[in-house]
């Protein structure tokens, strides 16, 4: 069977991909730099001279381990049409690298169609124990009455969950959200959750762990333990038992996120973001956004707050923080 010259041309490239992050221009979206023949063939044989180089014109340290990489994730895919063209716009036109869905939610066949018809973006399950927009509400895959604990009388998702919630019951209705995903033919590269649930209780942690490891997915989880972690003992032993499990089966843990954001007024994002962008430590970050355009009819909770993160993040002047600082853009695809 012969091999296109299309083919040949992606297969001889692909090695590439890891370091075209080096090579992009943020701004016109364009290698920032001439390839020669002497280049391409020292990068395809991982020449450290060849790969240093390029580093280097950067202005970034030869050393792999110096680099600052940042996924730019927008969560709440599905939650209403204001999100998602929101969504839509801030991948497209933006930074946001990574668009985390929650996939029982009303908007989200919308935004399943975008995600199969566009499988070159980023796409992670946002799990979901919990409604914050009453104006159009939402509950469980599965239903009242396969998963009774998780739910109110009418069947939604309270505003935060019950204490008396049934573990198993959890599990079953996030591997329903996973799955639902999987089924309209999105490719996933991650799960995390909404409003932080599943940091809320050790049975709650070691089942968001659980579900990484079934689905062979990396999941929302820093080297340094989140706040309301570590204001709890038993949960924080708990979470660095997690921790150590993760490492020990080769999942990617991040050494930053940055979600404080979401409590940032408006007219203050622009200068926190900026500051965040500049002072990112050396691994890899996730900044978690918000971004949402405002609606004429259902809008999302603080829907201010998240058309601001949007404004900023389509901005010029987020692409040119972004190259100042020599943040190397990725996603939960490349970790």
């Amino acid at each position: 069977m012969k091999t296109s010259l299309r083919e040949f041309q992606f297969l001889a490239l692909k090695p590439l991909k890891p370091l075209l992050p080096l090579l992009h221009d943020w701004n016109s979206n364009t290698l920032r730099l001439p390839l020669t023949r002497r280049h391409v063939l020292g990068l395809l044989c991982g020449s450290p001279a060849i790969v240093a180089g390029f580093r280097c014109l950067q202005g970034e340290s030869a050393s792999v381990n110096s680099d600052r990489k940042v996924i730019i994730t927008s969560d709440d895919a599905g939650m209403c049409r204001a999100v998602n063209v929101g969504m839509i716009r801030a991948m497209r036109q933006g930074l946001v690298s990574s668009a985390s869905m929650m996939t029982c939610c009303p908007a989200f066949d919308e935004f399943a169609e975008f995600a199969v018809d566009h499988p070159q973006f980023d796409y992670g399950v946002h799990l979901v124990l919990t409604c914050d927009l009453r104006e159009q509400p939402w509950g469980p895959i599965l239903g009242k009455e396969a998963v009774p604990s998780l739910v109110d009388e009418d069947g939604i998702f309270p505003f935060w969950p019950d204490r008396n919630l049934k573990i198993e019951e959890v599990h079953q209705e996030l591997q329903a959200q996973i799955n639902r995903a999987k089924q309209a033919g999105i490719p996933i590269s991650h799960i995390d959750h909404h409003m932080w649930v599943m940091f809320q209780s050790p049975e709650l942690l070691r089942l968001y762990v659980q579900l990484g490891i079934e689905f062979n997915l990396p999941i929302r989880f820093c080297r340094t333990p989140p706040a309301r972690v570590a204001r709890n003992p038993e949960l924080l032993q708990v979470y660095r038992e997690q921790l150590k499990i993760l490492d020990s089966k080769g999942f990617p843990v991040l050494d930053f996120i940055e979600s404080a954001n979401y409590s940032i007024a408006p007219d203050k994002k622009r200068e926190y973001f900026l500051q965040q962008l500049r002072n990112l430590p050396v691994g890899v970050s996730e900044i978690a956004a918000h971004c949402s355009v405002v609606d004429s009819t259902i809008n999302p909770p603080d829907v201010e707050k998240r058309a601001a993160d949007l404004e900023f993040f389509t901005s010029l002047e987020a692409k040119e923080e972004c190259r100042r600082s020599r943040l190397i853009k990725t996603d939960w695809g490349n970790l």
